[in-house]
């Protein structure tokens, strides 16, 4: 695959699970209604909505709904099972238990800290979006779709003899010769969305042109076949803006904070001297 390095609106940020790092207070009101227990240990409803979490599929009927909570109760049920049996066996002993346990509870409780600092990053004003639509028109003004026939070679590239092919065909019969397994299909590349670098060498290559990419897993083999105008405007261009400029505040203030807690006065980091970092 084509690499997607520059994304907009699609950057990705530590603590994925971050949207179920809410207040651990005890639940009050509906929240607080018991539905099983365990070995005396109750499940109440807001342990079911925990369990499904904020990612949970969107249900239009009370089966469905019921569905859902049925499932998520019997994952608590088969959880707190399992557990008690593991303590049975004294699994919970083991040294490798206590570290992973110490790494997840931290985890859980750094994850809670990332989410409060990220929740203060400042949001973008008008003027910043509008500067940043205006300063990157190949993801706005002048996006396109880049439509690519693509072989995607699973395996080391063999050797491709001189001068080289001209049609993805060529290419495949080299493959298969060599035995050297590959997919094809078709990719709808956005402008907006690759390196600018990358995007530029494609945009100058002849029209049918046959070109080598690296995905960062592999070797793809590319024709484009067409390109599509599809520009962006209007609300829909600003809140892609928002959403990226959101997104690098949100990165500048997580890293500014774990910058600020390694030059505290009270932390206290060493390395052994074969695992000191390179000065940056």
């Amino acid at each position: 695959m084509i690499s997607r390095a520059w994304r907009l609106g699609a950057v990705a940020i530590g603590c994925a699970a971050l949207a179920g790092c809410g207040k651990a207070d005890k639940p009050t009101g509906p929240d607080a209604a018991p539905v099983a227990s365990v070995n005396g240990q109750t499940i109440t409803m807001a342990d079911l909505k925990a369990e499904e979490g904020a990612n949970a599929p969107k249900v239009t009927s009370l089966a469905g709904e019921h569905a859902l909570q049925q499932a998520a109760l019997e994952n608590i049920i088969a959880r707190e099972l399992m557990a008690r049996a593991a303590e049975d066996e004294k699994l919970d002993k083991t040294d490798a238990f206590k570290r992973q346990a110490k790494w997840a509870v931290d985890g859980v409780k750094a994850a809670a800290l990332a989410k409060d600092v990220m929740g203060k990053a400042p949001q973008p004003t008008a003027a910043e979006i509008k500067k940043f639509i205006a300063d990157n028109p190949r993801a706005f003004a002048d996006r396109k779709f880049l439509v690519v026939d693509q072989l995607e070679v699973m395996g080391p590239l063999p050797a491709i003899p001189q001068p080289l092919p001209t049609t993805l065909e060529a290419y495949a019969a080299i493959l298969d010769k060599a035995g050297t397994p590959y997919q094809r299909r078709v990719e709808a590349v956005d402008s907006g969305a690759i390196d600018p670098a990358l995007l530029q060498k494609m945009q100058a290559l002849a029209p049918g042109a046959v070109f080598q990419a690296n995905s960062g897993t592999g070797i793809t083999v590319n024709q484009i076949r067409e390109t599509r105008p599809t520009p962006l405007s209007g609300p829909a261009a600003q809140a892609v803006a928002k959403n990226y400029l959101t997104n690098q505040a949100v990165i500048a203030a997580s890293r500014d904070y774990l910058d600020g807690l390694k030059k505290d006065p009270k932390t206290k980091v060493s390395y052994e001297p074969a695992f000191q970092p390179a000065a940056k």
